[in-house]
């Protein structure tokens, strides 16, 4: 693909999206469109590269401090700042919260993961040659696909996550 066409979808998938869905109220659920992106970039990727592998190797290990110790960040900040609604979800509606543990990394983590790290640095590396640029992409994209939300914590925090991920 041509690198304009590159260009082209890369606005409409990282820029667009979000920002329709975050201007508009569709009747139509977000998560329901941001899957549309993820298949898309799914077949893309398989049909060009033939198949997803995984990554496992002890590289995860210093992810894992990291994750553990930005979990821990997140957990006093969320206290701190959301007093009044910190725990609510578990406390009040602890089904809720089972269901959100179980299926929040299989059904928008990992596809999220998929999109703004393998694909994006896959696809876009021909138009973003240099890493510094595709990475810092990687997570400002991220962070503003979270302005659905509406909510500047979760752009903020997005962001930061970004930064945690892409590295």
């Amino acid at each position: 693909m041509k690198k304009t066409g590159l260009w082209l979808e890369w606005g409409f998938l990282f820029i667009t999206v979000p920002l329709v869905t975050w201007l508009f109220d569709l009747p139509v659920s977000k998560f329901l469109i941001f899957a549309l992106p993820i298949v898309y970039a799914l077949v893309i990727y398989r049909w060009r590269e033939g198949r997803v592998t995984p990554k496992a190797s002890l590289a995860w290990l210093p992810i894992g401090v990291r994750v553990v110790t930005i979990s821990a960040g997140l957990f006093v900040f969320s206290y701190v700042v959301f007093p009044e609604t910190f725990l609510w979800i578990p406390r009040e509606k602890p089904q809720l919260w089972i269901m959100i543990m179980l299926l929040y990394p299989l059904v928008s983590a990992l596809p999220q993961e998929f999109f703004y790290r393998q694909f994006y640095f896959w696809r876009y590396r021909e138009i973003m040659p240099r890493s510094s640029m595709l990475m810092t992409s990687s997570i400002v994209t991220f962070g503003f696909l979270h302005v659905m939300y509406d909510n500047w914590v979760a752009v903020v925090l997005s962001t930061m996550g970004g930064v945690l991920f892409t590295f």
